[in-house]
């Protein structure tokens, strides 16, 4: 560890690059307590800061995590419509569409992927989820060359509190990106 610690430090110094959180590579990560058919669930938004010009910097939300795990996103399974349905047009896709148990994603052609941050958005907008709390907030960092570090708030009675580093690895960067595709649920 400490021998990736060094390193990280030499590499950042010789090339000078700049820790911001205005790197397209430095998530915040806010997670939610949120209300789903009636239960609590934890979920993860994700935001990035932009630039929306003239140097004004807004956070936006770029991602969302906890959907599949929760089991409010489920894609692993694919129905289909019958072959000769569209000799009556389409008849039995209204029964579909219309039924709240289905889960119409698991209708989707084979080769069309469904975005958790769409998905979520609809979820929030039909008001199949409530959003209760935000529990607490996370940075992660992807800006350093074959580096990832996660940053964490620690309340404790000690000199040892504050925003800390909780998590730090030395990474590939085919590793970094499944990192990241992890972050948001992807």
């Amino acid at each position: 560890m400490f021998r990736d610690i060094s390193t990280f430090i030499k590499q950042v110094c010789k090339s000078k690059q700049k820790l911001s959180v205005d790197d397209s590579l430095f998530f915040a990560e806010a997670k939610f307590t949120v209300k789903y058919l009636g239960k609590d669930k934890k979920i993860g938004l994700i935001l990035k800061k932009e630039n929306t010009g003239n140097f004004i910097y807004r956070w936006s939300i770029a991602g969302v995590n906890g959907l599949v795990e929760n089991k409010m996103l489920d894609t692993t399974g694919n129905n289909g419509i019958r072959p000769v349905d569209h000799e009556m047009n389409f008849v039995q896709l209204r029964g579909i569409l219309n039924n709240v148990s289905n889960n119409l994603a698991n209708y989707r052609s084979y080769d069309v992927n469904i975005d958790p941050l769409s998905y979520f958005f609809a979820l929030v907008k039909s008001k199949q989820i409530v959003v209760s709390q935000c529990d607490a907030v996370v940075y992660h960092c992807f800006c350093v060359k074959d580096f990832y570090f996660r940053i964490e708030k620690y309340n404790r009675n000690d000199y040892n509190s504050g925003w800390l580093i909780s998590d730090f690895k030395k990474i590939t960067e085919k590793e970094k990106l499944i990192c990241i595709n992890k972050l948001f649920d992807k």
